[in-house]
């Protein structure tokens, strides 16, 4: 098999991107090198040093050189001058005899610049006639303009992790390159740290909040109030405790921000702890001793539905929607949208709705999680079937 290079990596700070790097060098029975954004976060949580190399420069903010490029941009109406600058230290090093996995997930979900930028990357690999893969991804299609409908059906393979995202590129005509395959992420081996105090297994519910859904809400407290008043309903009509847990930790996009909040509200009932940043790993230990859990970031859902945890999503996106949908044949009542809260009642309702049938959810779990998972074990044989060609 060709030698794999990962890119598109935003560092693992973010633990859901460290979750699939770790998850693909286990379903590829290897560690492959990978550019990074954040090499130092990287080494922090784990990764091996020798295995990373920087992917992209960073321009100063009140930089001349970034000021240069903004003008640029606007007068001339592209940005690919930019790009060749900012993502050189990856570019240069591209080669005929590699397959590249673009890693991030998420990279074509967030409207045509990100989009923009990952085909000017795709176009670079193609270019050196090397092969190039889009990686357990979601899609907003909606956001896809013509240009980036060609690039994506210039991707040797695209693995996408939901059949929502699948379908929909189905109907946009990219077809021939096209696999439907749940995210490598489920493949996230986990390690059980002691439990601290307050964190009883089995009888401790987990909340994940970020504030990335914050800003998708209608408006900026409402997502805060309902994760307020779904707290206040667990403390006084249930006997479970509560773990706040984060799965990001960007100085920009930080869990532990709104978790923080949450925690100086209810720490003096006694029955509710916060845990500490972890890697994915640890952080998955923890979620799979949850009784039910209520999250946000995707990654950490993932390591709740893979240990067979009865799970509410508070999404964003069609990557909430489309894996719910294809665990449990619907993402109605299984997922509650941050776009959808409008009164302070609504998450409440919703996780009531999952306690009320929470051993069916967790049966289901159980039954289903096994043979999902192990299909992701045949990604690597259509990586080895591009090899061939």
């Amino acid at each position: 098999m060709q030698r794999i290079i990962l890119y598109g990596h935003s560092g693992s700070g973010n633990h859901g991107c460290e979750a699939i790097i770790r998850s693909t060098f286990k379903i590829l029975g290897q560690k492959c090198r990978v550019f990074s954004n954040h090499c130092e976060q990287d080494i922090k949580y784990g990764i091996d040093k020798e295995l990373l190399s920087k992917f992209s420069i960073n321009i100063p903010i009140k930089s001349l050189r970034r000021y240069f490029f903004a003008v640029y941009s606007r007068i001339f109406k592209k940005s690919m001058l930019r790009y060749k600058y900012l993502y050189k230290p990856f570019t240069i090093s591209l080669s005929s005899q590699n397959i590249y996995l673009s890693v991030g997930g998420d990279h074509y979900c967030y409207g045509a610049y990100s989009n923009h930028i990952y085909g000017f990357l795709n176009k670079k690999i193609n270019d050196k006639g090397a092969k190039s893969i889009l990686w357990s991804c979601s899609i907003n299609t909606e956001d896809l303009d013509d240009e980036s409908i060609k690039d994506l059906k210039s991707y040797s393979l695209i693995t996408a992790r939901e059949s929502i995202t699948y379908n929909n590129l189905i109907k946009l005509g990219i077809k021939e390159n096209v696999r439907l395959y749940p995210d490598v992420a489920f493949q996230l081996d986990l390690i059980k740290l002691p439990l601290p105090k307050g964190f009883e297994e089995g009888n401790t519910i987990g909340i994940n909040i970020s504030p990335m859904i914050e800003r998708y809400a209608s408006d900026n407290d409402i997502v805060l109030k309902n994760y307020i008043a779904l707290m206040d309903y667990i403390i006084k009509n249930t006997n479970c405790n509560i773990a706040l847990i984060p799965h990001v930790v960007w100085e920009d996009n930080n869990d532990l921000i709104p978790l923080s909040k949450l925690y100086s509200k209810f720490k003096d009932t006694g029955r509710v702890v916060l845990i500490k940043d972890h890697n994915a790993m640890e952080l998955k230990g923890f979620i799979s001793r949850c009784r039910i859990f209520v999250g946000a970031r995707t990654h950490a859902t993932i390591a709740a539905y893979s240990t067979c945890v009865p799970t509410l999503v508070v999404g964003y996106s069609v990557k909430a929607r489309g894996i719910a949908k294809d665990i449990f044949g619907e993402y109605e009542h299984y997922t509650i949208s941050a776009q959808s809260l409008k009164e302070k009642k609504d998450l409440t309702e919703s996780f009531k709705w999952i306690l009320e049938r929470e051993e069916e959810i967790r049966k289901h779990l159980v039954d289903f999680m096994p043979e999902y998972i192990n299909k992701t074990k045949y990604l690597v044989n259509e990586i080895k079937g591009l090899s061939k060609e």
